[in-house]
Order: C-alpha cells, then sequence, then structure tokens
C-alpha cells in the first residue's frame, strides 16, 4: 500500500517527502509494537520523538493509497480507507503545534482524498486553504536572494508544494468556473530542472503544462481576459494554436502510461477540446463544424471513462462527476442547436442513442459511492428524452404549436447550463449540513470562506470545517442530498 502510494500517486502529487513517510511508518512499528490504538490512548513513550502530526501524516497517505486500490477489492479498500481517515482525523485534532508548511502539506493531503472521497472531505475549502498559505508564505514567487547550501533542500520542497497547490487549484477554478485565486503573471517560482527529466517524477511537471493550457482557455473563453477586443478571427487562430499544443501533450503523457501514471490524460485531452469548442461566454456563437468537434471530443472522453470503469479504475469520483455533467451538458446543447441541421442528424442521433445514454450511465455508477451524483443524471434524464423526441418530432413532421412551445422551454434548460445565472463566488456558498444528536454541540458554520492564518491546527474550527458541504452545480440550488457524513467523530 505504501509503495502503491510512493510509486504512482506521489510523483504526481509531491506533498510530502518520500524519505518522510516511509521514515514515520519505520518508527511509528517500533511504538507500542505498533499498536496506533493504544498511542491514542496512552499517548508516546518518553523515549519516542512521534507526534500526531506524524501519525496523521502516515494514516491520510494510507487512506490515499486505499482508494486507488479499489480495483482489487473495492469493498475492503473502502473500508480500509475509512478506517484511516477516522484515525487520522483523530490525530489531526490532537496535532496541536504545526509550521505553515505542516499546514499547507495538510492541505494538500486533505484536497487529494477529498477528489477520491468526496462524501467524506470538502475539495473547495482544503484547496482554497492551501492558496492563502502559498500566497502568505510567498511560495508563487521566485527567491530573490542566493541560497546557502542547507537552504537549496528545502526551498526546492517548497517550491514543489507551491506547483502541487498550482495544480489543484486550477483544476477547481476550471472546473466549477472560479475567477482564478492569483494570475499567471504574477507566478515567478520555477519549475524543478529534474522534473523535465524522463522519469516518473517528471509526470507532475507534465501535469502543470496541461493545468496551464486549462488555465489559458479558461481565463480566455470563460473568465473573458484580453477577448472583449479580439475578432472572431483571432480566436479562431488562438484555438488552433491552443489545439497544437494540446496534441503534444497528449503525445508527451503518453509515454507516462508505463509508470500507471496520467491514467485520465484522453479525459483531460477530450474535455478541454470540448470547451474549446461548446458555447462559452468569451465565444458563445458556435458553428455546426464547431459542435461536431464537440461530438467528437466529448465521445473520447465518454469512452475513456468506460474503459477506466470496466478496470475498476475510476477512483476520482470528484473530477468525475463534473467532468461527465459537463460533457453531457455540451452534447445535449449540440444536439439540440443542431436539430434543424440535417449533415450531422445521423451523428447527433448516434449521441443521443448510444453516448449521452452511457454517460448518464457513468454517472450513476459513480453514485454508487457518491449518492450525489445520480442527481445529476436524474436531473439530465428529461432532457435527454425532450431533446430524442425533438428528432423525432421532425421525422414524422409533427411540429405542433404545443410543441414548439415545449421546445422553447427546453431551450431556456440548456442555456440556464451552458451559463448558469450568477457566478460562482466562495462567499455565495451554503451549507447543507444538519447537526444530529450525535453532535456534542451546534456548529456554526461561518460564511466566509477566508481562513485565519495561523501557526496552529488547533485554531481551525474542524468540525465547522469539514461539516460544509457544497453543491455540485448551481442548478442544484433547491436539492439537498439525502445524507451528510460528520466527518469528525464527537470527542
Amino acid at each position: 500500500m505504501l509503495s502503491n502510494y510512493t510509486n504512482i500517486h506521489l510523483p504526481q502529487y509531491p506533498c510530502v517527502s518520500e524519505q518522510y513517510i516511509y521514515d514515520a511508518v519505520s518508527r511509528i512499528l517500533l511504538v507500542h509494537n505498533g499498536d496506533t490504538d493504544t498511542v491514542l490512548s496512552l499517548g508516546f513513550p518518553d523515549s519516542s520523538d512521534l507526534t500526531h502530526y506524524d501519525y496523521f501524516m502516515v494514516f491520510i497517505v494510507f487512506a490515499v493509497s486505499s482508494l486507488t486500490l479499489t480495483w482489487k477489492n473495492e469493498h475492503q479498500a473502502r473500508t480500509a480507507s475509512n478506517a484511516f481517515f477516522d484515525t487520522a482525523l483523530r490525530h489531526l485534532r490532537l496535532a496541536l503545534e504545526v509550521t505553515d508548511i505542516q499546514r499547507l502539506q495538510t492541505y494538500l493531503l486533505l484536497a487529494h482524498y477529498a477528489n477520491l472521497n468526496p462524501s467524506r472531505a470538502d475539495n473547495w475549502m482544503c484547496i482554497w486553504n492551501a492558496t492563502r498559505i502559498v500566497l502568505d508564505l510567498g511560495l508563487h514567487k521566485q527567491a530573490s536572494v542566493v541560497l546557502l547550501q542547507d537552504e537549496v533542500q528545502e526551498a526546492a520542497f517548497r517550491n514543489k508544494l507551491f506547483w502541487c497547490t498550482y495544480g489543484m487549484e486550477r483544476s477547481l477554478s476550471a472546473t466549477v468556473r472560479l475567477p482564478l485565486a492569483f494570475p499567471e503573471v504574477s507566478i515567478t517560482a520555477s519549475h524543478d530542472a529534474n522534473w523535465d527529466a524522463d522519469t516518473k517524477y517528471a509526470s507532475a511537471s507534465h501535469l502543470y503544462r496541461f493545468r496551464a493550457l486549462e488555465t489559458e482557455v479558461h481565463s480566455t473563453l470563460y473568465l473573458q481576459q484580453d477577448t472583449k477586443h479580439r475578432s472572431r478571427a483571432d480566436l479562431n487562430s488562438w484555438i488552433g494554436d491552443v489545439i497544437r499544443r494540446l496534441d503534444a501533450w497528449l503525445e508527451r503523457a503518453t509515454d507516462f502510461s508505463k509508470y500507471q501514471m496520467l491514467e485520465f490524460r484522453m479525459v483531460q485531452y477530450g474535455l478541454l477540446k470540448a470547451r474549446l469548442f461548446r458555447p462559452s461566454p468569451g465565444l458563445e456563437c458556435r458553428t455546426p463544424e464547431d459542435r461536431e468537434q464537440c461530438f467528437n471530443a466529448c465521445t473520447i472522453l465518454v469512452e475513456d471513462y468506460q474503459r477506466q470503469t470496466k478496470r475498476r479504475r475510476l477512483f476520482y469520483p470528484w473530477h468525475g462527476v463534473h467532468n461527465l455533467f459537463e460533457a453531457a451538458v455540451i452534447m445535449l446543447e449540440s444536439c439540440w442547436a443542431l436539430r434543424d441541421y440535417e449533415p450531422l442528424k445521423y451523428q447527433a442521433r448516434h449521441i443521443l442513442a448510444v453516448t449521452l445514454p452511457d454517460c448518464l450511465a457513468l454517472l450513476n455508477k459513480v453514485g454508487e459511492s457518491w449518492q450525489e451524483a445520480t442527481l445529476c443524471s436524474v436531473y439530465l434524464t428529461p432532457i435527454l428524452e425532450e431533446t430524442s423526441r425533438a428528432y423525432s418530432d421532425r421525422a414524422l413532421a409533427q411540429i405542433t404549436e404545443d410543441r414548439i412551445a415545449a421546445e422553447s422551454i427546453t431551450t431556456g434548460k440548456l442555456r440556464k447550463l451552458l451559463f448558469p445565472d450568477g457566478p460562482l463566488l466562495w462567499e455565495s456558498r451554503t451549507s447543507s449540513f444538519e447537526p444530529t444528536n450525535e453532535d456534542s454541540a451546534t456548529v456554526d458554520i461561518p460564511l466566509s470562506l477566508e481562513p485565519e492564518i495561523s501557526t496552529s491546527i488547533q485554531d481551525i474550527d474542524w468540525d465547522a470545517f469539514w461539516e460544509h458541504v457544497q453543491d455540485l452545480s448551481p442548478i442544484w440550488t433547491d436539492i439537498q442530498p439525502s445524507e451528510v457524513m460528520d466527518l469528525l467523530d464527537a470527542s
């Protein structure tokens, strides 16, 4: 389990030292003969230099690693991960004094876990707090002084933490259409030269290159930075340039398959290509050829998720739900826009009959481990039926006034899905948590997500932190999850 994490996942998300984890595990096995429950009840022996933070780091790593092994035995992997996560949180609550760097590592590891198990943790909050620490410490800036020899290694590690945070924050912002936490031009920190070597450790750097491309598309087409005065011809030229760079990225990413890394490269490729050709705030009017590109790109995404599911390796449900939902919306809108366009009617019918049902089936599959995911499928199914009926009506020449009125409603639904009303702001999120009898006290959930930057984890209201649950999509504002799990056991 430890080698699975250090050999495959740590190089892609380098937020902890490999040597530190192995040393911590070795020392933990010597305390109370490796009985970790005894440590919680009796404490540490005088001879031990371990801390609760060390235990937290080991157990959160085990919790992450277990969830990436669901392909072996899903029930066993999830049961083990839940136990590891519970133990990790118990130690975290007892970790009284930590440094800012340790706090940053904590948030990054919890964010990684949240991406794997969003029903138990909130990646929004973790990534936001990690970003604030990065900016507070100035890790996005290149050191302005010459470092001493003993400072070089620490600076290199801090640099890795920054880029790990960058990748997570950029992915979150592009996925849920948030403004960037900090602009690209503010970054002067460089990549470690060793990351570009032909080894598994270069996977992280290559993933950040994709995040930079994703950010460029998000900034241009969705945040509309520097696009208001650009012509359609200029934007088309820019799209062509992005596709060339994206193709080059995919070609290089394929090399990491021998390390079992960048497994979702085809998903990332297909989704970003679909975002380039779908209607967006920066380029709302799209041609039939653009929508054909959307069909092809979304098909790549759905087919790759199907392959991952057959291999039981769809272990990032947070991204899976958002990606599949967005792809489904793009395909539905494209089919709807082309319902009177004869040249692409055959391909559109195939999308409606095969690809979209497959996409919704994948959402239901993810819903087996994350119940809220099924809400996406439930919401989209009637729209799929209405879109399919529009094609049948035209084939049978049954376009009545009632059907025209019904189609007008569907047009409005699809537009709302493409362009949700109102910005997605941190301050606008609300909680669906309702305290249960097991809670020791009423939880006061803060409206602002702006954390207090301190040097101690104990200063954070962890109960309020973990019980703050987010909606998956702006269209769900009236839907409450049926169950919210309390992540911190009452002490």
